[in-house]
C-alpha cells in the first residue's frame, strides 16, 4: 500500500502550510481585539470631541483600523485562524468608560487612553510580532503596520499635549 505524499500533508495539517503557532495566534487576536476597542471608542469620538483636530484624528484612526481590520480577516483566513469579533473584556473595560464621559471631558480621556496609552501597547505588540513572530505573513504584516502606528503615536501625543493646554489640564507623566 503506497501513501501518496498529499495524504501525509493533509493528515500532518501541513498541506496549506504550517499551523500558526500559539504566539501568532495570540498575536493576531489581540490586533483584533485591540481594533475592535479602538473602532467602537474612535466612533464616540467622532459624536462627542468638542475639538476638530480630535474628531479628525479619531476618522484617521477609522480609517486605519478599517483597512487594518480587513487585511487581518484575510490574513488569519489564510492560516484558517478566525479572529475574535468583538474588543476583549479588559478592552472593553478601557473602551465604554470613555464612551460614557460627557463631552466636558471626553477629549482629553479619548486622547490619553486611546491615543497614547493605546498606541503604546499597539506599538510594542507589532514591534515584538515584526521581530520574533513564525510565520512570514504574521511578521510582514505586522512590520507593514507599525510606521503607521508610531505615526500615529506621534501625532496622539502632540494632540494630547494641545487639548491639555487647551482646557488647562496638567499633562499626565
Amino acid at each position: 500500500m503506497q501513501i501518496s505524499l498529499a495524504a501525509v500533508l493533509l493528515n500532518s495539517g501541513m498541506a496549506m502550510g504550517s499551523p500558526l503557532v500559539d504566539g501568532d495566534r495570540r498575536f493576531l487576536d489581540r490586533v483584533a481585539e485591540q481594533g475592535h476597542a479602538e473602532q467602537m471608542a474612535s466612533g464616540a469620538a467622532l459624536n462627542k470631541a468638542t475639538d476638530q483636530r480630535v474628531r479628525a484624528f479619531a476618522r484617521r484612526l477609522m480609517d486605519d483600523q478599517v483597512n487594518r481590520s480587513a487585511e487581518l480577516q484575510t490574513l488569519s483566513a489564510s492560516k484558517d485562524h478566525r479572529t475574535p469579533g468583538e474588543a476583549s473584556l479588559a478592552h472593553k473595560g478601557q473602551g465604554i468608560p470613555i464612551v460614557k464621559l460627557s463631552e466636558e471631558h471626553f477629549d482629553l480621556r479619548y486622547m490619553h487612553q486611546i491615543g497614547v496609552v493605546g498606541h503604546e501597547a499597539s506599538v510594542r505588540l507589532f514591534e515584538e510580532a515584526s521581530r520574533s513572530a513564525h510565520d512570514p505573513e504574521v511578521k510582514a504584516f505586522a512590520a507593514r503596520h507599525l510606521p503607521t502606528l508610531r505615526q500615529r503615536l506621534q501625532t496622539a501625543r502632540r494632540l494630547k499635549a494641545a487639548v491639555d493646554l487647551k482646557i488647562g489640564a496638567r499633562p499626565k507623566p
